[in-house]
Order: C-alpha cells, then sequence, then structure tokens
C-alpha cells in the first residue's frame, strides 16, 4: 500500500486540511470507527482509506466513501473491502502490478469515479455541489439500440471530443451493461477497452489514460491532476463519430474488433499478448481478443515457450508468428511473444531469440505486413509477419525493469521509488548508497553525477529528467514543471515543452486556443504566420501560412497531406495525379495501391491478395495468399493453411502430409491415413499396424510383418493389448489412453507427456502448485494457488474487521501479490450488502471485480 500513497502523491494536490482529519459519524459502511478518529481524528491525513477483508462479499472487491469534508468540499473517509478468498500470497511481479492496478481502481471510485458521488462534485459555476443540476451532465441517451448514460462535464466532453476525433460528440459513454453496481460508475468498456476505470479491466494490462485524468478535474476536488501520469491510451483513437456510436455494428471494419481467423489465439490490438477472440456482454458482443497471455509476465519464460521462440518481458510484444524450432509440423497458434526494439524514427523493428541459435530478425520498412523467414532458406523454423503499422505498434508506454521491486511505482518507463529507496528499479537500499548510481554501472555509489547526467527521482545519474519534470542547475536535481506543462525546459509557465490533452503549445506556453496571427499545426502546436508569398509551385496559399498551399500551378499537384505542390511522379503511395483539380487524390479502388484515375488501377496490393483484373483489382478467394490468373484457384496459401486441389484448408485430408514450406498437402504412404512428418506416420489403415523404426520414425508395415507392435497413439503398450498404451506418440497418457488436451481436472506434464492429476479440490490447474479454479461448490477456496477445504464452522472476517479495522498504519512493508490468473469476470463485479443513502456522510457504494490487497491503511495526499 506504500506504493498506492506513492502514486496518488505524484497524481493529486490539494488544498490541505487545516487541523486533523475528524470523523463525523459513528460508523464507516460496515466498519466501526474507533472513538479516536470521531475525537481526536488524523493528523496529517487528507483522505484516510480503510481496507477490510471479508470471505463472504460477492465478487472480488468494493468500494464506498464515507464522509465529505464539507469545508474543503471533497471526500475525507472512505473504506475499500476485498475478497479474501481470491488473495494470493504468492508473490511475483506481474501479479503485483495486477494487484496494484486493483487496488488503485477502487481508491479512484473514493475519490470521485462514482454513481453516488456525482451530485457532491463540485460546479466550477457556483463553486458549490452540483446536486441536481448533475442531471444536466450525467444523462441517458439511444446509442447501438440501447439506452446508454454519457457524462458531458466540461473536461470529459472535451476530451473525448478531441481524442475520438469527434466535434459533435454529446457525451463520454459510461457503462450501461452488467451488474448494477457496473451501471454509471464505469468508462464503458467497448470504447475503452482496458482502461483502469472500465468495468472489466483485469489489472494486468490496464491503463490510466487522460479521461480518468479530465473526471478527476471534473469532480472540483483536486488543486492540481498530474496530466503526465496518464499512459499512452490507443483504443479507438481518432476513429471518429463512427467508431463512439456504431462500434463493431459500423460497415468500416476497426482493428480494435478482431475478425476471427484460422488461429486458435491472435495477437490483441495493442499487441501486449494473446489470447481467443470472444463476444462478452460488457463489449455488446464485439469481437475482441481477451488476452490469456501477457508478454510482459516474465514468469512465463520456460523449456516449452523457448520451444517456439517465445521470450516474456518488459520488451516482449505479441507478432503473428509461427516460429518454432526443429522439423515439426504441431499446429500451435500463429501468435507469439517476442522481443522487441523500435528504431527512433520507426523504420526498423529488431525481433530478437533469447537463448536460441538464431539471433535476431529485422524487419525494415519496406517489410511492413510482410511474412519474412526466421531464418532464410529454413522455412521449416517459421516465419513472422511484420507489422502493418510501425508507428502504432510501436508507440506504447514502456514498463520499468523488474516491476520497481515492488518498492516503488512505474510511471512512463521509470520508477519512482519508497522512502529509503533507490535505482533504476528501487532495489538499492539508501543505507547502501546515501547518494547516487550510474545508469551503465548500478553498483557504483556516486556523490556527484558525472558531467551531462541529473540526478532522477530514483538517484539514477541519467542524461534527461522524466516527463513533467525539468533539471534545476540551482538544485542540481530534477523538479517539477508548473502545472501547466505537461513537460518543460525550466520552472516557469512560458517554458513548457509540451502540454496537456486539452491545450496547444504556443511559443512556450500552454493556451486553450491559438492567437491571432497563430496556426494550429497537427492538433498539439500553435504557429506563427509567416509574412512572405506563397513558395514557387503554388499559384493560392493560406493568408495566414503561406507556406501551405491551397492550389497548385500547372504541372504540379496539391498534396492534401503536407499543403505542398508536388510533381506528379511525387504524389505519396495510395494517390494519384489527378489532373482536373490539380491534387494528389486518393485512389479510392478496392486492393489498389497505385492508381492512373479512378477507374484505373496500375498496381495492386498483392499483401493482401489483390492482383489485377483488365484495369482493376480482384482478391483472390479465402485463404489464398496468390492465385492464378482468372483468380478462380489458388496457387499459395496464408501461413498456416495447405494447398489442395486450387483450394487453401486448414487440415489436409488422410493420405496427405501438411508441407509447411510449401504449404501444400502433398501425398504419403497410401497405407499411412495420419502423419506427424513425410517419415513420420501416427496412424495406418486397418491393413497395416504403425512400427517404430529408429528415433521418432515410425513407418506402416502390413500385420503379419511385426510382431505384437502397439497400436497408435501409443508409443508403448501392454503385453496382451496393443490399444492400451503406457506411453504416446506425440499426446498425453491417461489411464492407458492418449489424450491430445487432458481433461478437467488434469493438466500437461510434458516431464512425463502424461495427464497429471490437479491436486484435491482443484478443478483447473497448469501445474501441480499452479491452480487455476477451485472446487466452491464442494467449500474450496483458493489460497497461494491451492485450493483449501473450508471449515464448517469458519466466521466471515466481517465480524472481525468491526472491532479491528479501526486501527491504521501509514507504512507498510509485507504486501500480498498475485492473484487468480483466469477468472470468468462477465456480470460478477463486487456486490455491496448494505444500504446507504446518497448523504454526504456515507455515500453510495461503486464495485469493481477484481482482486485488492488486504490491509489496513491511512494515506496522505500532498
Amino acid at each position: 500500500m506504500q506504493n498506492i500513497q506513492v502514486y496518488l502523491q505524484n497524481l493529486l494536490k490539494v488544498i490541505p486540511a487545516q487541523g486533523p482529519n475528524i470523523f463525523q459519524g459513528n460508523d464507516c459502511s460496515d466498519i466501526v470507527v474507533d472513538k479516536k478518529y470521531r475525537t481526536d481524528g488524523e493528523n496529517n491525513s487528507d483522505i484516510h482509506i480503510w481496507v477490510a477483508q471479508s470471505s463472504k462479499i460477492q465478487g472480488l472487491a468494493n468500494a464506498i466513501y464515507c464522509q465529505l469534508d464539507d469545508t474543503l468540499k471533497r471526500v475525507n473517509y472512505g473504506r475499500i473491502k476485498v475478497n479474501t478468498s481470491f488473495l494470493d500470497k504468492q508473490q511475483s511481479n506481474f501479479g503485483f502490478k495486477q494487484d496494484f492496478n486493483n487496488i488503485l481502481h477502487e481508491c479512484f471510485h473514493i475519490l470521485g469515479f462514482s454513481s453516488g458521488l456525482y451530485q457532491f462534485w463540485i460546479n466550477p459555476q457556483t463553486g458549490d455541489y452540483y446536486n441536481d443540476q448533475i442531471d444536466n451532465f450525467i444523462r441517458k441517451v439511444s446509442i447501438m439500440g440501447k439506452e446508454t448514460f454519457i457524462m458531458s462535464t466540461p473536461y470529459v466532453l472535451a476530451t473525448a471530443k478531441k481524442y475520438y476525433t469527434c466535434p459533435t460528440l454529446e457525451g463520454m459513454q459510461l457503462e450501461s451493461n452488467g451488474d448494477v453496481n457496473f451501471i454509471g460508475s464505469h468508462w464503458k468498456e467497448l470504447i475503452l477497452f482496458n482502461e483502469l476505470m472500465a468495468a472489466q479491466s483485469s489489472g494486468k494490462d490496464s491503463q490510466l489514460s487522460v479521461f480518468t485524468i479530465a473526471l478527476l478535474r471534473d469532480t472540483g476536488y483536486y488543486a492540481e491532476v498530474n496530466e503526465s501520469m496518464a499512459e499512452d491510451f490507443q483504443w479507438g483513437r481518432n476513429r471518429g463519430c463512427d467508431f463512439v456510436l456504431k462500434a463493431c455494428q459500423s460497415d468500416t471494419q476497426y482493428p480494435e474488433f478482431t475478425q476471427k481467423n484460422y488461429s486458435p489465439d491472435q495477437c490483441s490490438s495493442k499487441n501486449n499478448g494473446y489470447g481467443k477472440v470472444k463476444q462478452i456482454d460488457l463489449q455488446d458482443n464485439c469481437n475482441t481478443v481477451q488476452n490469456s497471455v501477457y508478454c510482459e509476465n516474465s514468469d512465463m519464460n520456460n523449456h516449452s515457450n523457448s520451444y517456439f521462440f517465445q521470450n516474456f518481458g518488459v520488451n516482449s510484444k505479441c507478432l503473428k508468428s509461427t516460429a518454432i524450432l526443429g522439423q515439426n509440423n504441431y499446429q500451435y497458434s500463429n501468435a507469439r511473444c517476442h522481443i522487441v526494439q523500435c528504431s527512433p524514427d520507426f523504420n526498423q523493428i529488431t525481433i530478437s531469440f533469447l537463448n536460441q541459435q538464431y539471433k535476431l530478425l529485422l524487419c525494415t520498412k519496406q517489410d511492413q505486413g510482410k511474412e519474412i523467414e526466421i531464418v532464410e532458406g529454413q522455412p521449416e523454423l517459421g516465419y513472422v509477419t511484420c507489422p502493418d503499422n510501425y508507428r502504432e505498434f510501436c508507440n506504447y508506454t514502456p514498463e520499468c525493469p523488474n516491476y520497481c521491486s515492488r518498492k516503488g511505482i512505474c510511471i512512463l518507463g521509470q520508477c519512482r521509488c519508497q522512502s529509503g529507496w533507490s535505482g533504476a528499479d528501487c532495489n538499492i537500499s539508501l543505507k547502501d548508497c546515501p547518494y547516487y548510481t550510474l545508469e551503465e554501472d548500478p553498483k557504483q555509489c556516486v556523490q556527484q553525477c558525472p558531467a551531462g547526467k541529473f540526478p532522477n527521482p530514483d538517484k539514477v545519474c541519467r542524461s534527461n529528467c522524466p516527463k513533467g519534470l525539468y533539471f534545476s542547475n540551482y538544485r542540481k536535481n530534477c523538479l517539477e514543471c508548473n502545472y501547466q506543462c505537461l513537460s518543460c525546459s525550466g520552472p516557469s509557465n512560458n517554458q513548457c515543452l509540451e502540454c496537456d490533452f486539452l491545450k496547444y503549445l504556443e511559443e512556450g506556453q500552454c493556451v486553450n486556443q491559438c492567437s491571432n496571427n497563430f496556426i494550429l499545426v497537427n492538433q498539439r502546436k500553435c504557429v506563427k504566420s509567416v509574412d512572405q508569398g506563397c513558395e514557387q509551385e503554388c499559384e493560392k496559399c493560406d493568408s495566414k501560412n503561406k507556406v501551405i498551399c491551397t492550389k497548385c500551378k500547372d504541372q504540379y499537384f496539391l498534396n492534401l497531406n503536407t499543403g505542398k505542390c508536388v510533381a506528379a511522379s511525387d504524389c505519396p503511395q495510395g494517390t494519384f495525379a489527378n489532373e482536373e483539380n490539380n491534387t494528389c487524390q486518393i485512389c479510392e479502388l478496392t486492393g489498389c495501391i497505385q492508381c492512373q484515375s479512378q477507374t484505373v488501377c496500375q498496381v495492386c496490393d498483392e499483401q493482401l491478395a489483390f492482383f489485377k483484373k483488365g484495369d482493376l483489382c480482384a482478391k483472390c478467394p479465402q485463404g489464398c495468399q496468390k492465385c492464378s490468373s482468372d483468380l478462380q484457384s489458388c496457387t499459395y496459401c496464408y501461413s498456416g493453411l495447405f494447398l489442395f486441389e486450387g483450394q487453401c484448408v486448414k487440415d489436409c485430408p488422410i493420405n496427405k502430409f501438411q508441407d509447411q514450406k510449401k504449404r501444400e498437402c502433398i501425398p504419403i504412404s497410401i497405407c499411412c491415413l495420419m502423419c506427424w512428418t513425410k517419415s513420420k506416420c501416427i496412424q495406418c489403415d486397418s491393413q497395416h499396424d504403425l512400427v517404430h523404426i529408429y528415433n521418432t520414425i515410425y513407418n506402416c508395415q502390413k500385420k503379419s510383418q511385426h510382431i505384437n507392435q502397439c497400436n497408435p497413439p501409443c508409443l508403448t503398450c501392454l503385453p496382451n493389448n496393443l490399444n492400451k498404451c503406457l506411453s504416446c506418440i506425440s499426446q498425453f497418457l491417461l489411464s492407458n489412453l492418449c489424450y491430445v488436451n487432458c481433461p478437467d481436472t488434469y493438466y500437461h506434464d510434458y516431464s512425463k507427456q502424461a495427464c497429471t492429476k490437479c491436486k484435491d479440490g482443484c478443478l483447473r490447474c497448469s501445474s501441480s502448485s499452479d491452480c487455476h479454479q477451485c472446487d466452491f461448490k464442494n467449500g474450496y477456496k483458493i489460497q497461494n494457488e491451492n485450493c483449501i477445504k473450508q471449515v464448517d464452522n469458519a466466521k466471515d472476517n466481517e465480524d472481525s474487521t468491526k472491532d479491528n479495522s479501526s486501527s491504521s498504519i501509514s507504512s507498510i512493508n509485507n504486501i500480498g501479490n498475485y492473484l487468480n490468473k483466469e477468472k470468468d469476470i462477465t456480470n460478477n463485479e463486487g456486490i455491496t450488502s448494505n444500504n446507504e443513502n446518497s448523504s454526504k456522510k456515507n455515500g453510495a457504494s461503486s464495485t469493481y471485480y477484481n482482486q485488492a490487497l488486504f490491509l489496513i491503511i491511512a494515506f496522505l495526499l500532498l
């Protein structure tokens, strides 16, 4: 919980309370408040939050505010309750991140994002509570045929219009699906997927966006909200009104709403992991990838994943890939986690295969969207498809090393450590090094940073200060920028380098709109108009900015993206020189990447399987990467499909081998029905038996040619029963049978090539020590990744909460982490059982389906 304190102290500033923080009532929801809080109060506290436990609440956690300070007009007491049945004491870095995001989500409900609090937000026109006037800003409208709540408070509405590029937007959608406690107190999952305050945000990859920053500003509770802590959120960004109002029902196929393909798993839209494409109620049953594997989770690095060239960690991203070691036709997901590094200009991506003989793969600018061999001339090792758009792929918020060792928080890729700790990953005690460490040599402790290096907040000497801070020559360290700047070169409000999302940079200052004689460029910056005449090739230009041409002279064509006049040959790809209006006009012919006119295509997009047919482009049949000139039959298939009789099929028929290199179905021995490779048959016809030749080679022989050979899929079998396996050729053994997928309550034991039983009370597990689902109906609950039988006389911890929760602590060192990995989180957020009215003392509850920490704490916002 110390990390929550550090985070909120960096995010929010308030007008401090004058005197102790006193609780006016007798209880905070279901917590009986100790007398000392009602009489003496808590010193040096702007907000006090109790974190309590219970094993009987529905869902995993819920939150409620308990008191508003009428003088300061903001929340000053609240309560979070977590379901201890879902807590896990196993500490892992990835679990720590999940826990941190989940408890932060609950804090934001108390800090303002709660339907019961909206009427007590501060109206900027009056300086008092909105009360009933909030109904003018939160109302119901019909979107996609459903009644939906929208929020149109000033900051939220302006942010939504700019973020989606939809100037006519009436408001930002709030969740209107799912459990009653989801509704109105979360962003709508469909259009803001995995935002920290979306209803189904998993905690594993949720992000704080400018939307929640805007909402905190609209509460009126906070003197400053630090937008530099907002992450680079991309879901639906600049997609327009159509995306917001129609989503997957639009005629436009947005990449956020994934189409199912032949692979069992697909990369998520932000390439941070992969999973199955599912339709979920909270996303209005649109197709979205639900991650089951997260590339940044270094706990996933093991032998079985290295077999598929997979590497996990903070620099790992998901790519479409068929990478696999050795000559093997094992059919696996066409999604992999690989270590990537993007060049600063986004023109090149380097893919690293750690611990492998084949170290690097380079995706150049020309390779965007192309499928390339991991090792040229060795297709059996698989292919990697370079991303379609390098800039979008590489535009992500970096993760901190080692998750700051759980002794700090990660802000835009750099740690902010707890008191007493320092270092790039907060693993250096100030007792060991009270000064600074070097970025290139963390073990070296120095009293002063070398020339050109600045002491950062983590006490590491770096060449730059982090975003939102500048280097002070007087103080010799990094200090906060003026609150009007997102980044800066000094302390004044005219030394800004970047501005908040809703403002524009004009000569070092952040302004609401450009001044006279300034024009807006790239929606971020106001640039002074020039006084000189139009450029040489330009006939007419912008009256404010002469470098922006509006009409070109003859023989030149206007590039509508840049406002420049260019020769016909210099019109950008995807446009053609239109002599009727002297512009580089966008080519609108389907599948065409280079037009002569709007009726004649010169070059078709073969990467998307479009080929010339007359003057136009036509698409090959489904699954074809290349096809015949008449476009009637396939000649080459996409990865994962195989050519058979002019069509691309997922599985080759009997007696055909799936050749990964040629992507074809080729004939095999007539007696072999199914095979692993051309020389490895796994099933023979009725007249032949599968015989082990040598190593991993099996062939079919007539029954008369051998004695007592096991029947497939057995590798070895009982002497008196050739169908009862003792081991399997390629599958997993259980009760003398071979399984491709182990049944429930068993897991794939790769070391034994067998199905091994999960521990008692566990319904689904991935190893003997890693249970994902317990048999709750029969009284088992999850604890330390094991299922523990609950005793009949166990009392709900709520009772003890009432007795003990009044004690508070402000320094926590022992944090419980890593929670249940795989849970169905549809329509099941925690529910608060008490019936508080919407008074300013005890607020309506707002809940969140996920795990949190079991602690009791009071923390201070500075």
